[in-house]
């Protein structure tokens, strides 16, 4: 079974959101959605957001995107560890992250999958639907 993993705020989950799990999930048995804190998102994409607090956020993702995911978590902080814990066997990265990262690797001993001891797993990018993304278009509406 390959097991794919892939992280995002998902506020405002649009067309663009469905396509890029879509994607996802028709490259993997298994996806893994985590869905970052409120905290996170604050941190990188402004004061203004999130729109929609993260329990509400993963219960949209959850119902909007079922059919595409099989597990939705909640996430805080660096994604390293929790990449360390689940070891997927794919990491899915939106059209916003480092293009030219083709694997994942961590030094961890024992974990001998790659050269000299390293854990390492590929790393996917899914291109943007154009016209669809809310990071820089949105921005709430000031009281």
């Amino acid at each position: 079974m390959k097991v794919g993993f892939t992280n995002g705020c998902f506020d405002r989950l649009h067309e663009g959101h469905e396509y890029f799990l879509r994607e996802c999930r028709q490259q993997c048995d298994y996806l893994i959605i985590a869905v970052n804190s409120d905290e996170y998102c604050r941190r990188v994409k402004g004061e203004d957001r999130p729109f929609n607090p993260i329990d509400e956020r993963m219960a949209v993702v959850r119902y909007w995107m079922g059919p595409f995911s099989h597990a939705v978590i909640p996430f805080e902080g660096r994604e390293d560890p929790l990449i360390m814990e689940i070891r997927p066997d794919v990491i899915f990265k939106g059209y916003d992250h480092s293009p030219n990262q083709t694997h994942y690797a961590q030094r961890v001993p024992g974990w001998k999958n790659g050269p000299h001891g390293v854990w390492t797993a590929p790393v996917i990018h899914i291109p943007q639907l154009p016209g669809y993304s809310t990071t820089n278009a949105v921005r709430a509406p000031k009281s």
